[in-house]
């Protein structure tokens, strides 16, 4: 059974990753496809420029939700490698 933390951690990474993909995530993503696509196919896009800083409300969203995500779901693997462990020696705690 996994423990309240790791869920609690992964829903939050996640719910701040959602809020930073509907106020300006999705535009950032698709400017970027975009970009590369023109890119590769050889035009010139230095007239396509684009400040690609975003606004600090949004990378500081970007980054705390990956960091709680990252954490949630390594902190949800290692309890359940612990709990493995723990099934396999039969104790209980």
């Amino acid at each position: 059974m996994s423990r309240f933390r790791p869920s609690l951690l992964l829903s939050c990474g996640l719910a701040l990753l959602l809020v930073w993909y509907f106020t300006g995530g999705k535009e950032f993503i698709d400017w970027l496809i975009a970009a590369r696509e023109v890119e590769a196919s050889g035009w010139d896009i230095s007239g396509a420029y684009r400040d690609l800083s975003p606004h600090p409300v949004r990378a500081v969203l970007l980054i705390a939700g990956a960091i709680l995500f990252l954490y949630g779901a390594v902190a949800f693997v290692v309890d359940a490698i612990r709990g493995i462990r723990k099934a396999e020696h039969g104790r209980r705690d």
